[in-house]
């Protein structure tokens, strides 16, 4: 929702809508009135606006007038929960209105020192209830009724100020019948104070000075104003405003005499007059500057524009049941757009959950019938088996039945049991068959060998061969197991290879699993200034079966 900043002034009006965005706020419209002072004037004006811009609108109203109290005091250091009690015993104590009839708000803007005594200073901001009744009943009437702000047009700049400067700085607020002085440290307003010499002061000088009207003093005062034969006039008023704000420089360093003014800002529709600026820096020794914080604005709109974008609404003098009632639009706006989100989220996953569930009663109708033709494919083969007819088939199932493991055993157990810095090149696996035919006849035994697993997938047959043709002569190893031969690498220092292979040699024999092993070659080597060892083993592994 767009939001709408009214500055109402003392001898003008300006507001400036503003559409506030994810990104970047952007600055809708502005309007400029003439303001006489009366509640007529102020409700003929609001209905311009709401005419305008409509009534979807949250509107922030800033007010400059004597009818806002602004005080500074002093309360004892406490506990906060006797903070408020001291606050309404204080300001009942400088304000002539009764604390009941009011609608206020504080701030504690720090500690200071009087006469020896930490005490805390408060900042009071307050208006009769009857005022802003007012001024709200104003508003409702036209049609304006989403107000969410009602507080003193000074208090906009503090907020400004906290995201350029953290130092103590000024603002000077030249307005038509008042101008405002504004101390402004760390994002607080800590001091206000309030002077009659404004825009009109220098009208009134012209005005008795060359008997002019008050609509020619005005266009002098735009066109020329503190130049040529008006310059003794018009040093009047500006004496008296530059005495005022030395008066007011004076008094806060009075009060914290470790704090001084390191910039002064100046704004109000009174700092455009012509030579008005060169004029103070004159008689005050300082610089002036015009903040500016938006291109697409002029500067008499800057209040207006801070009062749309015032975070979390300091000092807001709205009435306790209108805050209320603005809690409770907001809330029930708030559960609108979350029960529509809620539902929207709700459709989203009921549908997202009935896709996923068609895909999921597709993909099971698929592993149904790839399940249904296992099925059949299994009972065939099974029929196929309990058929005489099928016989060729016994050789295979009595295979697949068979439950050797050996070969496994052999690998994991290698894996396990070789030491540090052995590495294998080779590993052939035999099963060794006696021919009994040759046993019966008395002749010499010869071995048949079946081959059934090897590693790596080089041919290593003829490395075989040559090993088994070393063995002529001698006796094969007997029993049921399987013939093995490794051939591999040792690495390490020149003394401590031997003793890695005669401790590779013992855990196999300790095993149990292998047998009958003996060296048929080992020979050291270097390569790249490092010992290695080739060798060559046979040996026997007994047979394991499930």
């Amino acid at each position: 929702m767009d939001i709408i900043g009214i500055d109402i002034g003392t001898i003008s009006i300006k507001y400036l809508r503003l559409q506030r965005g994810s990104k970047r706020a952007t600055v809708v419209s502005t309007g400029y009135f003439e303001y006489r002072g009366t509640e007529d004037a102020l409700a003929e004006i609001v209905s311009n606006i709401k005419a305008k811009e409509g009534t979807n609108c949250e509107i922030a109203i800033g007010l400059t007038s004597q009818e806002i109290i602004k005080r500074t005091f002093t309360i004892p250091v406490m506990p906060k929960a006797e903070v408020k009690e001291a606050i309404n015993w204080s300001a009942s104590k400088v304000i002539s209105t009764p604390i009941e009839e009011m609608i206020y708000d504080f701030d504690i803007i720090g500690e200071v020192d009087e006469r020896g005594i930490k005490k805390e200073d408060v900042l009071f901001i307050g208006m009769e209830k009857t005022d802003a009744a007012r001024i709200i009943r104003i508003f409702n009437d036209v049609g304006l009724k989403n107000i969410v702000l009602i507080t003193d047009t000074s208090l906009a700049y503090a907020p400004y100020l906290r995201e350029i400067t953290q130092d103590l700085v000024a603002v000077l607020d030249v307005g038509g019948r008042l101008t405002g002085i504004y101390l402004v440290e760390r994002g607080k307003t800590v001091f206000v104070r309030e002077v009659m010499t404004a825009s009109e002061s220098f009208s009134d000088a012209l005005i008795s000075g060359f008997g002019l009207s008050y609509e020619e003093a005005e266009r002098y005062k735009k066109e020329k104003g503190i130049s040529g034969e008006a310059i003794d006039i018009l040093s009047i008023p500006l004496e008296r405003l530059v005495g005022e704000i030395q008066r007011t420089f004076n008094v806060f360093n009075q009060k914290y005499p470790d704090r001084r003014v390191n910039r002064i800002y100046i704004t109000g529709g009174g700092s455009y007059m012509p030579h008005f600026i060169d004029r103070l820096k004159e008689s005050l020794g300082e610089e002036f500057i015009h903040p500016l914080v938006n291109e697409d604005i002029e500067n008499i709109y800057l209040p207006s524009y801070l009062l749309s974008t015032m975070p979390h609404r300091p000092f807001n003098l709205l009435p306790p049941e209108v805050k209320t009632q603005l809690r409770y639009t907001r809330y029930r706006k708030g559960i609108k757009i979350g029960t529509v989100a809620l539902m929207s989220l709700l459709c989203f996953l009921t549908i997202h959950l009935w896709a996923k569930f068609k895909r999921i009663d597709g993909v099971l109708l698929v592993e149904r019938a790839n399940l249904q033709k296992k099925r059949e494919y299994m009972a065939e083969l099974s029929n196929m088996a309990s058929l005489s007819k099928f016989d060729m088939l016994l050789p295979v199932l009595n295979e697949v039945k068979r439950k050797d493991r050996t070969w496994g055993l052999f690998l994991r157990y290698l894996s396990s049991q070789l030491p540090k810095d052995v590495f294998l090149k080779e590993v052939y696996f035999d099963k060794t068959v006696v021919d009994t035919e040759t046993k019966a006849k008395g002749e010499p035994q010869q071995t048949k060998t079946a081959q059934t697993d090897k590693a790596p997938s080089k041919d290593i047959s003829k490395d075989v061969k040559s090993e088994q043709t070393t063995l002529a002569g001698q006796q094969p190893p007997t029993g049921d197991g399987y013939y093995f031969t490794l051939k591999g690498y040792i690495f390490g220092e020149q003394g401590k290879i031997d003793a890695t292979f005669l401790e590779m040699i013992i855990r196999f024999e300790e095993s149990g699993l292998l047998y009958n092993i003996e060296t048929k070659g080992k020979e050291i080597k270097e390569i790249g200034n490092r010992a290695v060892m080739e060798f060559v083993i046979i040996g026997r592994c007994m047979v394991y079966e499930i």
